[in-house]
């Protein structure tokens, strides 16, 4: 089905940054979840994905000229280390939520190390999206996407908890900066 093939990567680099907006969340999410993200195909093509060892939280539509949408799924991406390709077309809409690495699985509640170099889809994806964000899979139109990311992101920041040593390192940078000149 992807065909990573030199036509499909000609085709795929031609048009895959063209669409693509990312947005900045408020400066307090900043350390969780990186940014939002749009991405709307220009053509019918394969779209490549670099890798960027970060979790996303996507949700993929189709969306017609008056900007309702149909098809809407959740895709959760876990951190990669090849590109990926993707298929899309002009009704192809997908939007998302990149978070900061380490702090994927802590905001959607699952272990990281099961996701690396994996793409959940289907009821799998869309059972930790309606855990973690229950309307984000109801919007019915393009306009509520960004307001709805970013309600997401504020209750997935709030929720997320760092396991094990990411736990023992935050506690450990806070102690260094409460103390005036010590080096963080």
């Amino acid at each position: 089905m992807i065909d990573p093939s030199p036509a499909a990567a000609s085709l795929a680099g031609a048009g895959a940054l063209s669409g693509y907006r990312e947005w900045p969340l408020p400066p307090a999410l900043q350390a969780r979840i990186e940014a939002g993200w749009t991405f709307r195909a220009g053509a019918r093509a394969l779209y490549c994905v670099p890798p960027d060892g970060r979790i996303d939280l996507v949700l993929r539509a189709r969306v017609d000229s008056d900007g309702r949408l149909s098809q809407l799924r959740a895709v959760i991406a876990g951190p990669g280390w090849q590109p990926s390709w993707v298929p899309a077309d002009a009704h192809t809409l997908m939007a998302g939520l990149r978070f900061v690495p380490g702090w994927g699985g802590a905001c959607l509640g699952v272990d990281p190390a099961e996701l690396r170099g994996r793409v959940l889809l289907g009821e799998a994806a869309e059972r930790i999206v309606r855990r973690c964000t229950p309307g984000l899979l109801r919007l019915r139109t393009q306009a509520q996407l960004p307001e709805a990311l970013a309600a997401a992101a504020c209750t997935l920041a709030a929720r997320a908890q760092p396991a094990g040593g990411e736990a023992r390192a935050a506690a450990a940078a806070a102690v260094l900066a409460a103390e005036p000149g010590l080096p963080v």
